[in-house]
């Protein structure tokens, strides 16, 4: 009976991992209370991007931390000011590395998968 549970243990130990490696990336694991609490202090566009692997920029972390005094709209004016100037969202995940990498490999995966 003891090899007979050992040998059932030994194959799934090599087979599990055999078996995901074949499925191919998968989506990190989103959603939840962090992205609701990202969505709540930094709003709907910060908890749904951070559920496709998008992190908070340190311009946010920086407005989220003066509207306690008040002064929150100066980063906000700053924000602006690169919409204003017509940067992308695209270049300023490049220039902060905002994006997820678990995220780009399943992104790659999905449009592959459905062309």
């Amino acid at each position: 009976m003891k090899k007979l549970l050992l040998a059932i243990i030994i194959i799934q130990l090599v087979m599990v991992p055999v078996l995901v490696a074949q499925r191919g990336p998968h989506k990190p694991k989103r959603g939840g209370c962090v992205s609701c609490l990202m969505g709540l202090f930094f709003g709907p566009r910060a908890g749904f991007q951070y559920n496709e692997g998008v992190g908070i920029r340190t311009i946010e972390w920086i407005e989220f931390g003066l509207w306690f005094v008040a002064l929150g709209w100066i980063p906000r004016i700053i924000q602006l000011a690169d919409v204003f100037g017509g940067k992308t969202w695209t270049e300023i995940e490049i220039k902060e590395r905002l994006r997820d990498p678990d995220f780009v490999d399943w992104h790659k995966y999905m449009v592959e998968k459905y062309k």
